[in-house]
């Protein structure tokens, strides 16, 4: 992409008996994410109001050429959102593909506006520049330069961050620095600034071989801020396009993703949210893991314990899909760094340090949370077999219940068929065999009371030899009933 400005001009402004490194063809590029779609809480993807969408980028398209002086006729851009099935794709949506990215100039100023459909992510880049040195208008404008997204709930949303990097040509490393300094002020702890070399080759800077560096700054506690500049040539200014178009582009959408996950998505909602779960399902498992009062008191620590586990484990799933995507993420980091060879120091060290810092946080509580389900479905698949061993048990009490009390009845009934068949002259006969009555007739009272002790007496010996055989029964079943709990 053409840089804006000219060539020429001196490299340094004095003031006074200080000498000042300036800022040449200075500019301010602005890049903000939005998504695409968001997923909701379980699991649904939702996509933003398309009025809202079109009209939240239309407006960032324009603000760059309303800061021009120059602003866009009304009703436009006009920019057509993809289908869904296309949004995994890498598509310009402004300017349209067949149409040419330029700088628009008006008097100093130069500016443009890029919006592209980045595997979901809808990527700004806006770009405002100053041509000539950098004075301290220059300073101010390009500090007020930047777009600001309207604060709503949709924006809230579906923002994944924005971040802004200071652009120019600077006499070398030192003045670059001070430059630098300057464009990110230092707060409150002066931290001091963080610089990456980023290789350049071709450049006419007299450095050894013909080889240079573009100057990558950052400041900590100055977040989502940046200063990129590069040595006062037109070649340099050609090899530094591609971090400014590509490397950077992706490096900070990765980064931004990981940081809306970690720090929005768990650490301020679903951390707290799986922490009050936890808890819940702690004070669960503390409790007795054999609750006394039989079946009834398992079955009810049993509902107890999986309801509070389910509800962890709504949770916890939310978590694996947030702990995936930062994974993903910080792959998608760490290639980028790789494949447009940026070295591990300055601004991506401390990326990547950042990064690999929530990453290694959600993996060790992950662990944590593992731990806890483990715990819960140990204790779960205790109580299920103890709640079966007491069903088990009663079943067979009331098995044995229910063969007894057949049994008892069947009994009755053989003993009054018994009565019936054994006749008055039977009884009779062995009254008088047993020479218990007389020759004669016998009264019916004394046959009858006959009958009835003769029944019972026969009776008792059945049940007297059943109770004996329950008993043995009884003995025997005991020790595997306890051998079962």
């Amino acid at each position: 992409m053409p840089r804006p400005g000219r060539r020429g001009g001196c490299l340094y402004a004095a003031r006074g008996r200080k000498v000042t490194p300036v800022l040449r063809e200075a500019a301010l590029y602005q890049y903000v994410f939005f998504a695409a779609q968001v997923e909701g809480e379980t699991g649904e993807l939702r996509a933003p109001d398309p009025g809202w969408l079109q009209a939240t980028l239309a407006a960032a398209a324009r603000h760059p050429y309303d800061w021009l002086g120059c602003p866009l006729p009304a009703g436009q851009p006009a920019i057509a959102l993809p289908p869904a099935d296309t949004r995994r794709r890498v598509v310009r949506l402004h300017p349209p593909p067949a149409e040419r990215t330029a700088w628009s100039c008006h008097g100093r100023r130069a500016a443009y506006a890029e919006i592209y459909l980045h595997n979901g992510v809808l990527s700004v880049r806006l770009a405002y520049g100053c041509r000539g040195d950098a004075d301290d208008e220059t300073y101010r404008r390009l500090a007020e330069a930047a777009w600001s997204p309207a604060e709503d709930d949709r924006t809230r949303d579906f923002l994944r961050g924005q971040t802004l990097c200071y652009v120019g040509r600077a006499a070398g490393p030192d003045a670059a620095q001070a430059i630098a300094a300057r464009l990110l002020p230092a707060g409150a702890q002066a931290w001091p600034l963080r610089r990456a070399d980023l290789p350049l080759t071709g450049g006419s800077t007299g450095s050894p071989a013909g080889h240079c560096a573009a100057w990558l700054f950052d400041r900590p506690g100055l977040p989502d801020r940046l200063a990129l500049l590069y040595p006062d040539d037109d070649e340099a200014e050609r090899q530094v396009a591609p971090y400014l178009n590509a490397a950077l582009p992706e490096l900070l959408l990765a980064l931004h993703k990981i940081a809306h996950l970690y720090g929005r998505g768990y650490e301020a909602g679903l951390r707290p949210l799986l922490a009050e779960r936890e808890r819940a399902l702690a004070a669960v498992l503390a409790g007795e893991s054999a609750p006394a009062g039989g079946v009834n008191a398992l079955d009810a620590r049993l509902t107890e314990l999986a309801e509070a586990y389910h509800a962890f484990a709504r949770e916890l799933a939310i978590f694996d899909r947030v702990t995936q995507a930062v994974r993903v993420n910080l792959l998608n980091l760490r290639e980028h760094v790789a494949e447009y060879g940026l070295p591990r120091e300055g601004p991506p060290a401390a990326w990547l340090t950042a990064a690999e810092r929530a990453a290694g946080q959600m993996e060790a509580d992950e662990g944590f949370y593992r731990a806890r389900v483990r715990q819960a479905e140990m204790a779960l698949a205790a109580l299920q077999v103890q709640a079966e061993v007491e069903r088990a048990h009663l079943e067979q009490q009331e098995d044995r219940r229910d063969r007894q009390r057949n049994l008892l009845l069947g009994f009755i009934a053989a003993m009054l068929a018994l009565g019936q068949v054994i006749g008055d002259e039977t009884i009779a006969e062995l009254l008088r065999g047993a020479g218990l009555t007389p020759a004669g007739p016998i009264p019916a009272a004394l046959i009858f009371i006959a009958r009835l002790a003769l029944v019972l007496g026969v009776g008792l010996l059945v049940v007297g030899a059943l109770w004996a055989l329950g008993r043995l029964r009884g003995r025997r079943e005991q020790p595997r009933v306890r051998q079962e709990r």
